[in-house]
């Protein structure tokens, strides 16, 4: 059975508020605006040809 989690590591350019994102490799959302693109099937694959940006819905915060 293929691995369904594939660690990417990469950096990128907000496409919604244009912020520098240092990649990890689990990196899938802007840290300042919380918006992420949809460009993984699996997550790390980078197989959708989709690309929309998902907007945040909510916030948990750890107290």
């Amino acid at each position: 059975m293929p691995k369904l989690f594939q660690k990417k590591k990469e950096n990128f350019i907000c496409k919604n508020c244009g912020y520098f994102v240092i990649g990890n490799g689990y990196t899938n959302h802007c840290p300042r605006c919380l918006y992420s693109e949809h460009v993984d099937i699996n997550p790390g694959d980078r197989a959708n040809t989709c690309e929309g940006l998902m907007e945040p819905v909510g916030i948990a915060k750890k107290t």
